[in-house]
C-alpha cells in the first residue's frame, strides 16, 4: 500500500482519521489491513516495539476485527456443540433404550 493511502481509520471506529506517515509509530491490523497510529489505539511504545519487531510479523487486531473475531469464535463453538450433540444422539438414544427395556437384553440359552 502506498504511504499516501495509509489513514488512521477503520469504519466507524473512533480514531483520528489523519494520514499515517513514514516517521509515525504505526501498526497494521492483520485482518482488516487498516493502519493506525499506535497512540490512537492506546499502544504504548514498548508494546509497539514488541508488536513490530519480532520475527513472525506484526500481530495486531483492531478493535473492530477483535469484536468480530469474538463473535466468530462463539459461533464456531456453538456449531461444534451442535455437531457433537448430533453425533452423540444415537448413543444417548441407545442408552435410553437399554435403561427403558422391560425385559432381559440377552436372552438365556
Amino acid at each position: 500500500m502506498d504511504q499516501s493511502e495509509k489513514n488512521c481509520q477503520n469504519g466507524d471506529w473512533k480514531v483520528c482519521k489523519s494520514s499515517v506517515e513514514v516517521d509515525h509509530k504505526d501498526i497494521k491490523c492483520e485482518i482488516s489491513k487498516h493502519w493506525f497510529h499506535a497512540n490512537c489505539i492506546d499502544i504504548e511504545d514498548n508494546e509497539h516495539k514488541v508488536l513490530t519487531t519480532h520475527g513472525k510479523g506484526t500481530i495486531h487486531w483492531c478493535d473492530n476485527c477483535n469484536v468480530k473475531l469474538v463473535e466468530m469464535v462463539r459461533l464456531a463453538f456453538n456449531i461444534q456443540e451442535r455437531m457433537l450433540r448430533l453425533l452423540l444422539q444415537p448413543f444417548y438414544d441407545s442408552l435410553d433404550f437399554v435403561r427403558d427395556y422391560p425385559g432381559e437384553l440377552v436372552p438365556e440359552r
